[in-house]
């Protein structure tokens, strides 16, 4: 996708988005946990599900989402998903170039975690999907910000999936996973990772270009 197309899909994602109600992943889609609210973030088990705790990026009463994996079953991955239409859609139309989020690497035995981003175009475990390069996250009690660049150059194609511009307009399932090898769904781990400030952005310095009263709507979506 040339640079020109990209400029023009971020600038009409922000136009639509205020024009029709906000669905869909749009620029400026976020989760920042401050309302106590795991924003349908899930992994899918009761007894694994992530939840809210204090201690996040800013400080001691700030939330963050902790997800947990008990390394075997339905719960095993360190990974969370979120099929809602605020991270699910068209992603290419959109102009979404990267995420942003912060790490922190809760694992109990001090490993460097590998997290990255998955895309499936139909949700459930052992789907075929795209994934990021790995952000390392090293067990320092530290928090980590963290980039994803999304583009096909910085994107792996596991299983047989759909190629890059058609999966990225039909994405059904975003997930967050630890991994060390390309994977859009993870492997089974015991493990523990605070992910904290999501937000999807368009390519770097657009920003200025939208209108103000866009960019407040769209980043107050989830607060």
């Amino acid at each position: 996708m040339s640079k020109l197309f990209s400029l023009l899909a971020a600038s009409a994602a922000c136009v639509f988005p205020c024009m029709s109600g906000l669905a869909d992943i749009a620029i400026g889609s976020s989760s920042n946990f401050n309302n106590f609210d795991a924003d349908q973030w899930s992994n899918g088990v009761v007894t694994t599900d992530p939840v809210i705790m204090l201690g996040g990026p800013a400080g001691p009463s700030d939330p963050y989402l902790r997800v947990t994996s008990d390394g075997s079953g339905a719960g095993g991955k360190l990974t969370v998903f979120n099929n809602s239409s605020e991270w699910t859609g068209l992603w290419l139309t959109a102009g979404i170039t990267r995420i942003e989020m912060d790490f922190r690497n809760f694992d109990p035995q001090n490993r460097t975690l590998y997290m990255r981003l998955g895309f499936l175009t139909s949700a459930g475990q052992g789907q075929p999907g795209w994934c990021t390069d790995a952000f390392l996250v090293p067990a320092d009690g530290q928090w980590h910000r963290a980039v994803f660049t999304i583009t096909p150059a910085t994107m792996t194609r596991v299983g047989n999936a759909y190629d890059w511009e058609t999966a990225m307009q039909w994405v059904t399932q975003l997930r967050i996973l630890h991994s060390i090898t390309p994977s859009p769904v993870g492997t089974n781990f015991t493990s523990s990772v605070g992910i904290d400030n999501i937000i999807a952005l368009p390519v770097p310095g657009t920003l200025a270009a939208f209108s103000p009263g866009c960019l407040l709507l769209l980043r107050k979506r989830r607060e």
